[in-house]
């Protein structure tokens, strides 16, 4: 099987989903101390939303920010060392 970016953002999204709907079953649950679960239930699903968002969105924008700064830094031209963008290693 081949990994590439395209598998790994499937298997984050998958594994992200799934524990966000555990969570959501906890959210909504009533009964003998639900209060202080759903109190709990709604961090946990916070911060798995900010976590989420943060390894998708935010960790490859700074990637590629800081790509770009050192390719201006040193002439405008690529590193001689192979990057890898989409999938796809570039050389």
């Amino acid at each position: 099987m081949e990994t590439n970016v395209y598998t790994q953002i499937g298997l984050m999204l998958l594994i992200a989903l799934s524990t966000k709907t555990a969570i959501l079953l906890t959210e909504f649950a009533s009964g003998a101390g639900s209060a202080s679960r759903q109190i709990l239930s709604t961090a946990v699903f916070g911060g798995m939303l900010a976590a989420t968002a943060l390894s998708l969105i935010v960790v490859p924008m700074m990637y590629f920010v800081i790509q770009t700064v050192v390719e201006k830094i040193s002439g405008g031209e690529p590193s001689t060392k192979s990057t890898r963008r989409c999938g796809r290693v570039i050389q």
